[in-house]
Order: structure tokens, then sequence, then C-alpha cells
């Protein structure tokens, strides 16, 4: 992370996105098969699994952006490089701060801060998550709330509301049974999660997962 953070934009880094897409595969497998195997009881394992659902969520969210850009009007480039520096507000304001904008960009009085500040953050962030003994059941909340609704629930249910089709029609049907499962299986991991923060509170202690 130390060395993806210094580059500018993901624009185009294909080798990057399939390394990314390999270790999201390899963390769900692992994830799915550590919550059947592991639990006392049928019930610890069955909210095991959908545990790892919610999670598996969380690690597959990231990849609705591509389909967001394909949506947006063209031309795209200027606009999803927008949408980055957005979303990486602590480096704007650090290299606003310390950055010299009468410099080029890759000067070495813009480099040199801009090194500096994204590692900090990076090396922060990383010090934070791992202090938080509750990571992976925080991922799972927000899979459960957040990614499992935007990625498989709204889409669905968008599409029968824009495009109106027939309620005898297989694809209504076919969305609307993907929205039920969906929402079914979100209000399950949910309650998995909250379960799962409640047990682990008995043994709270910081840096717990590393």
């Amino acid at each position: 992370m130390l060395i993806l953070a210094q580059i500018p934009s993901f624009h185009s880094l294909r080798h990057i996105n399939l390394v990314s897409l390999l270790l999201c595969l390899a963390y769900s497998a692992c994830a799915t098969a550590a919550s059947v195997h592991i639990g006392d009881s049928t019930q610890d394992r069955l909210f095991g699994i959908f545990n790892a659902i919610a999670i598996i969520g969380t690690t597959y969210g990231n990849g609705i952006i591509p389909e967001i850009q394909a949506t947006v009007a063209a031309p795209v480039k200027g606009k999803m490089f927008k949408g980055l520096v957005y979303l990486q507000p602590t480096n704007e304001v650090l290299e606003g701060t310390f950055g010299d904008p009468t410099s080029k960009q890759f000067s070495v009085r813009n480099v040199v801060p801009r090194v500096m500040s994204r590692s900090l953050s990076v090396v922060v962030a990383t010090v934070v998550a791992a202090m938080l003994p509750f990571f992976g059941d925080i991922n799972a909340l927000i899979g459960a709330f957040g990614f499992i609704p935007l990625d498989f629930i709204l889409p669905v249910v968008f599409y029968n509301l824009t495009f109106k089709p027939s309620k005898r029609s297989l694809v209504f049907w076919l969305n609307s049974t993907i929205a039920v499962v969906f929402s079914a299986v979100g209000a399950i991991a949910a309650v998995a999660a909250v379960r799962q923060m409640s047990l682990d509170a008995k043994t709270y202690r910081l840096f717990a997962n590393v």
C-alpha cells in the first residue's frame, strides 16, 4: 500500500486490478471455509457463514466503480480523475498544505512532500485498522448494511422501476426474487455481524487481530 499510495491514479493499471481480483478471490475462499469449519455449534457455523457473506460483499464492493464509470457521460477521463481526487481528501489537504502549486507535479519540491504525506497517511490508517479489535466484524456490518443492498438489491429494484418490465415476464420475477433473497441475506448477515461483535467484546483488547 505504501507503493500504491504514491500513484497519482489507478487509470489503466490492468495488472494491479488482476492482482487485486486474485487476492479478493483467495480471501473470499478463506473466509468462507473458515466460517464453515470454525465454531462449536451449528448456530455458530450458520452465523459464521452469513458473516463471511457480508465480508465478501464488502470485499467486492469496490467492483462497482467501473460500472459507475461506464454510466458517466463522455468524456469520462476528466470526471473520474476528479472523483479520485475527491476520494483522497487526506492526500489533497496534506499536499495542498506542504506542496507548491507553482512547481511541476513531479518536481522535487512536490514529490518529497507527496511521498512523505501519503506514506504517513497509509501508516496511520494501517495502525488504526490493526488497533481496532472488531475489524472483521465491522467489515461484515458495512457489507450487510451497505454493499449487499448497493450491489445486489438496489440495481434490480431500479431496473424494474425504470424499465417497467411486464409483471408476467421472467425478468421481472427474476429481479424480484434476487431482491427478496438478498434482502433476507443482508438482514441475517447484519444480525450475524452484531452477534459476532458482542461475542468479541468479551475478549476486547487493542491489536487483537494482529
